[in-house]
């Protein structure tokens, strides 16, 4: 599931991802790694190639950006699902790593995969 890292993160990484929506603290993953947060932060650098916060970061966006792709949620609630107790905070993260809103995300989403889809749609008219 994981790669193979210098220092064994799989445990923290599957606690990481099945709490995606809790609030999730530095010093409480290092605490479950029965480490100091200074080591626990070097450690998963060195392991992962960036800090345990940016991850949390990347890994709650890439799931929320999934279920954006694959289900009819609402926005919001895939924010609190995914870890963010502001819509206005989630919007603005989700923006600046993805590059656009969730909701213009969603759309654009939508429409490539109606785009995908036409090729199917004309070949089974012409039958």
């Amino acid at each position: 599931m994981f790669p193979t890292m210098r220092h064994d993160m799989t445990p923290i990484l599957t606690y990481i991802h099945d709490h995606l929506g809790d609030h999730l603290e530095t010093q409480d993953l290092a605490h479950r790694m029965h480490v100091s947060q200074t080591t626990f932060i070097l450690r998963f650098k060195q392991a992962l190639g960036q800090t345990p916060y940016h991850y949390l970061v990347q890994t709650r966006l890439t799931e929320a950006a999934h279920r954006l792709r694959t289900t009819a949620t609402t926005v919001g609630t895939i924010a609190h699902d995914c870890g963010y107790t502001s819509h206005s905070h989630f919007t603005h993260e989700f923006k600046r790593l993805i590059g656009m809103t969730p909701e213009d995300y969603r759309r654009q989403q939508a429409f490539q995969q109606t785009v995908a889809t036409l090729p199917l749609v004309c070949a089974l008219w012409a039958r």
